[in-house]
């Protein structure tokens, strides 16, 4: 690299027409801008004399914030040939950057303003306009006013959001339009749950010919919008058809705790784990994909990961999927406290593990559906930086002062328990497994400061009857149902107790009597319909989701089920 000196440095700016310089650090991040202007007025138009090293300590005096140097980017833009200088800070010769690296550059970096990003999609080849939740439009740009500037067209974009209410994921949408053909995109613009607004992207495929032209347009914006995706909370990936990864944001590399996996193949990152993700489900199945991992990873309080993944079609050809990842709070989950606090056995354990975990780990153990997972989270509830692990790849580095929680260690293969001994060992814990503290090495017994057995549900009877008294209360426990429960074998203990109850009580309200109060056999199964969807609604904390999926209906049926019976959501 080319030392430079004074007279250098205005050579450089006269011979490639600029009128800044960026400075970078060592990582190549940009540290600030050399002003032509102040250059200049520095050495009094001079050029004699000049010819002292520039030194880091004469760049400091000269640097500007590099926000002054947006103002010269539109220009610096039209000039599409034009080479940038870059210096670093010890008054080297970098290299030269095109305006175009520059830019991209800067957006990498979330260095683009605000007005810049307007510009861009003011200027993007599609029509793109965006509606709040009270269906107004709040952005348009110049293609897509084109398009509503008959009121009939608004309107019609209007009434699309009001028939497409209640859609999970985007709808493929098509208008003929003054003998053009538009194919676009209508998109559900959410907030966890919540729809907050809509957008509609369009293309004017009138020309469109051929697969390529479609494959061209993903190309074209895929750049731009995986800057925008650096300012989102929620993570993002994206996978071609071989399952080597294309694409990741900021976010997705903080929730696994890894680093520039782009271009490696998921399977060698997450092993095993990768056939379990949606988004392999969507790039084999070519449909949509949901899934949530209660302890896939965390940050700060937040401990469940909800993902929901779609496959990238050309035709019929699945060449990639998308997985979009968002982190919900664990403790909103319902039931946690129906498994806490139902007896003496779960209110003893309770304070035995809250008063182990001030002195140190915890080893919580016991049969499947004892409700360990819930007993640790009720001792972890208000702990900051946990860090949950029920699967690999393990987190590569954890802050001083992280608490780690393993569920299940009995289910980790060998390789993984050492992994997970060197954590525990060196990070306040809870550990739950299914099998006793004795089972695993004596290493790792010196760990813990308390054990907690948590016996199955046939040891906890009581406590059995009062869970069914909060979740059923409309059920009267006669001895006989609690014989016959007692006869059944519960291996998940209080899970399948729920599921049994759940599935019986559905069926003994189907045989109340009917036919003295007059109706059609018609009028009377409606009746009951509307009954038996009214009760899982309300059961189910009106959650459209989860109702469907107790009464085994699709979503928008129970829709449609709900307006029928006039059910206020």
């Amino acid at each position: 690299m080319e030392k430079l000196n004074l007279r250098n440095l205005l050579r450089l700016f006269y011979r490639y027409a600029v009128d800044f310089i960026p400075v970078i650090g060592k990582g190549r991040e940009i540290k600030g801008a050399l002003l032509k202007s102040k250059v200049v007025s520095l050495t009094g138009r001079d050029l004699k004399d000049l010819d002292q090293i520039v030194t880091k300590e004469l760049i400091s005096f000269l640097m500007n914030d590099i926000n002054e140097v947006k103002g010269f980017l539109p220009e610096l833009l039209n000039g599409k040939d034009v080479k940038v200088p870059v210096v670093t800070l010890e008054g080297e010769l970098y290299g030269f950057w095109s305006a175009l690296e520059f830019m991209e550059f800067l957006g990498g970096k979330r260095g683009l303003s605000l007005s810049l990003i307007a510009d861009l999609l003011e200027n993007l080849p599609f029509a793109l306009g965006i509606f709040n939740d009270a269906e107004e439009l709040i952005y348009s740009n110049a293609l897509f006013r084109e398009i509503i500037k008959d009121d009939r067209m608004k309107n019609w974009h209007i009434d699309k959001i009001e028939r497409s209410k209640g859609l999970s994921f985007r709808e493929e949408i098509e208008l003929s339009l003054g003998g053009k053909k538009l194919e676009g995109l209508l998109i559900p613009l959410r907030s966890g749950e919540h729809v907050n607004g809509w957008a509609f992207l369009w293309e004017d495929v009138t020309e469109l010919e051929n697969l390529l032209s479609k494959a061209s347009k993903l190309a074209a914006i895929q750049r731009c919008f995986e800057r925008v995706f650096d300012f989102i909370g929620e993570g993002i990936w994206y996978v071609d058809s071989r399952g080597k990864i294309l694409f990741c944001n900021s976010v997705f590399e903080e929730l696994f705790g890894i680093k520039s996996p782009v271009n490696r193949f998921a399977w060698e990152i997450f092993g095993d784990s990768w056939s379990k993700y949606p988004i392999y489900k969507s790039l084999n199945s070519g449909k949509d994909a949901i899934g949530q991992d209660i302890m896939e990873s965390v940050k700060g309080k937040k401990f469940c990961l909800k993902r929901i993944a779609f496959p990238i079609k050309v035709f019929d050809e699945v060449i990639g999927a998308v997985e979009i990842l968002s982190l919900q709070s664990l403790f909103k989950f319902p039931d946690m406290e129906d498994w806490i606090n139902l007896g003496k056995i779960s209110e003893e354990s309770l304070l035995l593990g809250i008063e182990a975990f001030k002195e140190g780990s915890l080893f919580i153990w016991g049969p499947k559906g004892t409700g360990k997972t819930h007993l640790a989270l009720k001792i972890l509830e208000g702990s900051e930086d946990v860090i949950f692990i029920n699967s690999s790849p393990f987190p590569e580095e954890l802050k001083d002062g992280s608490i780690v929680f393993v569920e299940n260690l009995d289910s980790f293969d060998e390789d993984s328990k050492v992994c997970l001994v060197k954590l525990i060992k060196t990070h306040k814990s809870i550990v739950t497994s299914r099998l006793p503290l004795s089972y695993f090495s004596a290493f790792l017994r010196d760990c813990f400061k308390g054990v907690i057995y948590l016996p199955p549900l046939s040891q906890r009877w009581e406590e059995a009857e009062k869970f069914l008294k909060s979740k059923f209360p409309e059920l009267t426990l006669e001895s006989s149902i609690l014989n016959k429960l007692k006869g059944i074998d519960l291996k998940e203990n209080f899970r399948d107790l729920l599921k049994i109850v759940q599935n019986s009580f559905a069926v003994d309200r189907l045989s109340d009597g009917f036919w003295s109060s007059g109706f059609t056999l018609k009028e009377a199964l409606e009746e009951k319909e509307r009954e038996i969807i009214k009760e899982a609604f309300s059961f189910c904390g009106s959650n459209i989701s989860k109702t469907a999926k107790l009464l085994g209906i699709p979503r928008q049926t129970l829709q449609y089920k709900l307006k029928k019976f006039k059910i206020k959501e």
